[in-house]
């Protein structure tokens, strides 16, 4: 099993960094990321205490030849489903892949949400997954891969979302 982490900070109060991660349209409007394609929103419910929204991601960072020999690079897609809790400041990421799915084995993730300051948040994430069923001196690279590319995802997810918060 692979962990992956992150740690974001926004020069924002927690409310506006909750209500920034709970519009799907955050997610679509992101450009330019290195590991993922453009995101897609696929249903979003949001009662001002929690909200859950789904996305799907599609893995697009560059791999290795003993990656790419067990898994083929255009079916790295998965559904994410965020149910953020404002009341416990806590976020869970459920991942789901459209392909492989006895072979990715998705723990899931969890974000922490942390007023530092009223005008500053913190979110700390983590994610635990690994790969069964094939070769283990091929298992380390494609964990590697995906851990190494979910936690470029959230650093550049990070700064697009204050982008969004600090445009209103």
């Amino acid at each position: 099993m692979k962990t992956a982490m992150n740690e974001q900070q926004f020069q924002a109060h927690i409310n506006q960094v909750f209500d920034a991660y709970a519009q799907p349209d955050n997610y679509v409007r992101m450009v330019d990321l290195t590991r993922v394609a453009p995101i897609e929103a696929l249903s979003a419910e949001d009662d001002g205490t929690l909200a859950v929204l789904k996305v799907r991601l599609k893995f697009i960072a560059p791999l290795s030849s003993a990656v790419t020999a067990v898994i083929d690079p255009d079916k790295i897609t998965w559904v994410q489903t965020h149910t953020i809790d404002r009341a416990s400041a806590t976020e869970r990421i459920a991942f789901k892949p459209d392909h492989y799915e006895k072979m990715l084995d998705f723990k899931g993730g969890h974000a922490r949400y942390e007023e530092v300051s009223p005008d500053r948040t913190r979110r700390t994430l983590q994610g635990t997954f690994g790969i069964k069923g094939i070769p283990f001196f091929v298992r380390g690279a494609v964990e590697g891969a995906i851990a190494s590319g979910l936690e470029d995802y959230y650093a550049e997810e990070a700064g697009q979302f204050q982008g969004f918060i600090a445009a209103g």
